[in-house]
């Protein structure tokens, strides 16, 4: 249901009272169901012949929904191919992907364009703005608070990892200032996700 309510806040479907309550019916493919027939939307529909998943524990499942979105025309042919499905079985099976499966809300793929203080990024920038853009991959709410999460596909390992991820401190300290400038809940932890690694990090947040 909330990833329902995000994708309405959001823009993306339109949708009237629902028949029911969603805070106490957890019948998902009754809200599906209803979703296919009420829902309005320019970039997506709701099939009732679908499958939703809160789990992924087969990279047979993984494959089929490709396949389903390819058939859908969601995917091309050549994005379809380009999925390595067992990354993606590796990050729904990981802890991560379990907590981002399990959370109250969560946003992906989600687009920014904040004016900031220059000297809240850059030492000589006092009394200058500079307009602060970008798109994070996946955030994610619990008990009202915000977890930052970026994937990454360097392919490295063991310490050269933790070193590349030190890289992305700024970019993640970003992130994390302008989601909470934008939604003023508190950002509980920035975490990168690196896909051929299978392995998170989680970065310190800078002090503000």
């Amino acid at each position: 249901y909330y990833v329902i309510e995000s994708l309405k806040d959001d823009g993306w479907i339109s949708y009237g009272e629902l028949p029911f309550d969603p805070e106490t019916d957890s019948d998902s493919l009754a809200l599906m169901d209803w979703l296919a027939d009420n829902a309005e939307s320019d970039y997506m529909a709701f099939d009732k012949t679908a499958h939703y998943y809160t789990t992924v524990s087969s990279e047979e499942e993984i494959r089929a929904e490709l396949e389903r979105l390819r058939k859908a025309e969601f995917l091309s042919e050549a994005q379809a191919q380009a999925v390595d499905v067992t990354c993606v079985r590796k990050l729904f099976a990981s802890p991560l992907g379990r907590r981002i499966l399990s959370a109250d809300k969560r946003r992906r793929e989600f687009k920014f364009s904040l004016l900031c203080p220059a000297e809240k990024f850059f030492p000589d920038g006092e009394g200058e703005s500079v307009l602060l853009q970008g798109v994070i991959d996946c955030m994610i709410t619990e008990r009202g608070e915000i977890t930052v999460i970026d994937y990454k596909t360097d392919r490295v390992r063991g310490e050269a990892l933790r070193e590349r991820a030190r890289s992305y401190e700024k970019q993640l300290g970003a992130y994390a200032y302008a989601v909470e400038r934008m939604t003023g809940l508190p950002v509980r932890e920035c975490v990168l996700y690196f896909l051929h690694a299978g392995m998170e990090i989680k970065l310190p947040r800078s002090a503000d």
